[in-house]
Formats: C-alpha cells, sequence, structure tokens
C-alpha cells in the first residue's frame, strides 16, 4: 500500500491537482494498480521457478558469456589478406554477428545499441504487459 501511495504522489498529484481536486481519478488509479498487482502476483505463483532460475536463466547467461567469448576471440584473431577491422565497434557487431549465427535471424543489436529502438522495445514490452495484466474493463 505504502509504494502505491509513493508511486500515486509521485506520478499522478504531480500534475493531477493542477487540473483537478476530485479525487475520483487518484482512487481509480490506486484501483487499478491493485488488480494488476494482484493479478501479476496469481500469475506469478502459477510460474514453477525452479526450472526458469535453474536451467532457463542459466543457460541463458551461458550462452551470453558463449557469445563475448567467441566475439573476443575473433577479434583478437589475426585478419586474413584483404580482411579489415573497425576497431571501436568491432567486438560489439562481432558479438551481434555471433548472435544472429547462434539464434537464426534473431539479433538484438538494434535494441542494445539505437537509443529510439530500445525505447520502441520497452514500449511495446510494456503494451503487451498491459495487455496481459490488466483486466477487460
Amino acid at each position: 500500500q505504502e509504494m502505491m501511495d509513493f508511486v500515486i504522489r509521485d506520478f499522478v498529484y504531480s500534475w493531477y491537482y493542477k487540473i483537478s481536486s476530485n479525487q475520483q481519478f487518484p482512487w481509480e488509479v490506486r484501483n487499478c494498480m491493485s488488480r494488476a498487482i494482484s493479478i501479476l502476483a496469481d500469475r506469478m505463483a502459477e510460474v514453477d521457478w525452479v526450472p526458469l532460475l535453474t536451467k532457463g536463466l542459466v543457460d541463458d547467461i551461458a550462452s551470453h558469456l558463449r557469445l563475448y567469448k567467441l566475439a573476443r576471440n575473433r577479434s583478437r584473431s589475426p585478419l586474413k589478406e584483404g580482411e579489415a577491422r573497425v576497431a571501436e565497434a568491432d567486438l560489439e557487431s562481432l558479438f551481434f554477428d555471433a548472435e544472429m549465427e547462434m539464434e537464426g535471424n534473431i539479433c538484438r543489436d538494434s535494441v542494445c545499441m539505437e537509443r529510439d529502438s530500445e525505447l520502441k522495445y520497452l514500449q511495446d514490452l510494456s503494451d503487451l504487459l498491459l495487455y496481459l495484466l490488466l483486466p477487460q474493463q
């Protein structure tokens, strides 16, 4: 409850009281947040956390480390005749090239390296989570 009070104070009251003193809107925001948190808690209770944390997360971290090591090794390997390397972006580009090879046409370079793409990705993710979590009303 206290966390919701802070969120409403900082993100609703900060602008809402400039346009109205009616308490209905902040009350509706609080109810909506309570429902969303309740739904999220229910759905999180359904997750089998042990395999997610011991297999899924560990596999993702290991995969990331493998990609980094592969990119680092490629960046240190001698160039073949006629090859050129861009020094600054080399490790990053090699990392994302290796990711593309490993994942099969999935590459997160734009999301990781371009601010606009990152914001668009996070907005899309937020929209999806709101659609899945919030009640239909």
